[in-house]
């Protein structure tokens, strides 16, 4: 049976979670547990028994310029003993159902396998490259004074995330909206 997990199994969901990924402590946990409330987040129960999890945090991704409500697929999860089942294609086909239902039309996720999650839909849209350049060959533009803003989304200012939200806006635009030399 796949259904959203209730607060009273949030345990079970971490221990699942522990035994698939590097376990979890301290703030880590509490962000986990942060997730586990406001995300949209799906058991697969056999038995009772919790046997697979995944989730869908509630992002937003800007694309030229326009923003979009996204999903970020995160924590897939299945104990061993109930892999090979179709115990996971349920998971996503029914995420899929509900991210849709809340209007998210993007979703991201980092895949472990990417013929995997090719097969519902997802595509490669980067690839991590890793360079190493030497100092020496960085450019010297000298001592030069930056304005810095110091920003927390704990203590919101509305007028201070206003006017980080206008410079994101604007460097995103300046950066992906350069006109192409031929």
């Amino acid at each position: 049976m796949i259904k959203i997990i209730p607060k009273e199994d949030f345990e079970i969901a971490h221990r699942l979670r522990d035994y698939c990924f590097t376990p979890y402590s301290g703030e880590r946990r509490k962000d986990f547990s942060y997730w586990l409330e406001n995300s949209i987040t799906l058991g697969a129960y056999e038995e009772g028994s919790l046997a697979g999890l995944i989730m869908s945090l509630p992002l937003n991704m800007t694309i030229n310029t326009v923003s979009y409500k996204m999903g970020g697929v995160g924590f897939v999860s299945t104990y061993p003993e109930y892999r090979n089942r179709g115990i996971m294609k349920q998971l996503i086909m029914e995420l899929l159902v509900k991210m849709r239902e809340k209007g998210e039309i993007v979703s991201v996720l980092a895949p472990y396998s990417v013929s995997f999650y090719r097969y519902f839909g997802w595509e490669l849209f980067v690839d991590r490259i890793n360079y190493t350049i030497p100092t020496a060959q960085f450019p010297n533009f000298g001592k030069e004074m930056d304005d810095v803003h110091r920003f927390s989304f704990e203590y919101n200012d509305k007028k201070e995330f206003q006017a980080v939200q206008a410079f994101h806006n604007n460097e995103t635009i300046r950066i992906f909206c350069l006109p192409t030399t031929q």
